[in-house]
């Protein structure tokens, strides 16, 4: 794969896996500040 070690790659896969967390996190709490801004405001 390009040359790259394995040793790069598996630190690229457990850095994908950990971002993964955060999306989702992120995604959950943006779903939740709009549910109680709709709640709130209407």
């Amino acid at each position: 794969m390009l040359g790259l070690s394995n040793t790069v790659m598996r630190l690229i896969e457990k850095r994908a896996f950990q971002d993964k967390y955060f999306m989702i996190g992120g995604m959950l709490l943006t779903c939740v500040v709009m549910f109680l801004v709709v709640q709130y405001l209407t």
